[in-house]
């Protein structure tokens, strides 16, 4: 029971089971360190467990190159918060630096739309933890096709937010496709 007198281990059996996490990196999902991690920490915070047992959790659900790690640093690390600076700074920390790399040179490819590619960019500033509006808007205008780009230069000043900017470029490349197919038409 918790300070409120709520059974939390009640609680317990609504949480999917805690999948196995090996410590190593995927491409096609950069966050899976992040993601095991808060699902470990939903799990010890809703449970209310102590350090020694959300640890022997974490470790029995390590494996390949994470359990390696784990055995390499298990007699110095008994706290939570050693062993979450430890984790983040193994598996989390070189993922925001490549993801900033990425932010700073992605470009939208031609044949994919404003939604899919922002769809992507939305995932690195997610990664990275940025929620600046200004900075994710300019790196927007760097990033996607360079008639969008114009469009959204030309209106940056009256941007509210980077919800307008997304919404504004979605808009202008339904007006590019919509003016295209009428001059294809033509021609």
């Amino acid at each position: 029971m918790d300070a409120s007198g709520t059974n939390n281990n009640f609680y317990l059996r609504f949480l999917q089971p805690l999948k196995p996490f090996d410590g190593i990196e995927d491409d096609r999902n950069p966050r899976k360190a992040e993601d095991w991690f808060t699902e470990l920490k939903r799990l010890k915070d809703i449970g209310n467990m102590p350090d020694k047992v959300i640890l022997a959790i974490a470790a029995s659900n390590m494996l390949k190159n994470a359990q390696l790690w784990w055995r390499s640093i298990e007699n110095t690390t008994s706290e939570w918060t050693r062993f979450e600076e430890k984790f983040h700074q193994r598996f989390v920390r070189n993922k925001i630096a490549e993801s900033w790399t990425k932010i700073k040179e992605m470009k939208q490819p031609l044949e994919q739309s404003v939604g899919e590619f922002l769809a992507e960019l939305e995932e690195l500033f997610s990664i990275v933890g940025l929620t600046d509006d200004s900075s994710k808007i300019a790196f927007l205008i760097a990033s996607v096709a360079p008639s969008i780009a114009y469009e959204l230069e030309q209106k940056r000043d009256s941007f509210e937010s980077y919800e307008d900017a997304i919404s504004q470029a979605i808009e202008f490349e339904k007006l590019q496709k919509k003016y295209a197919q009428v001059y294809s038409k033509q021609q």
